[in-house]
């Protein structure tokens, strides 16, 4: 009974919610969208690195194996 009660409640004050936000309109800005063409080499490897640490923390919340493929290296006699 009291489970019930929490989750009507819940539901009431998540429809409340949604009814307050749906006034809220947002305007196109590109104020801090930064483009690819405009950083450095070096930024990129920053970037690069920052992304590989973001995905890998997303894919062990959802359980999914990631395994980086190496680069393949030129033969001994090359």
């Amino acid at each position: 009974m009291f489970c019930t009660f929490m989750l009507i409640w819940l539901c009431v004050d998540i429809m409340r919610v949604m009814y307050a936000l749906q006034d809220i309109v947002t305007t196109g800005d590109d104020l801090g969208i930064t483009h690819v063409e405009g950083l450095s080499s070096k930024d990129l490897d920053r970037v690069r690195s920052l992304a590989l640490i973001d995905l890998t923390a997303l894919f062990d919340m959802y359980d999914i194996t990631y395994i980086r493929r190496k680069a393949k290296g030129r033969g001994k006699g090359q």
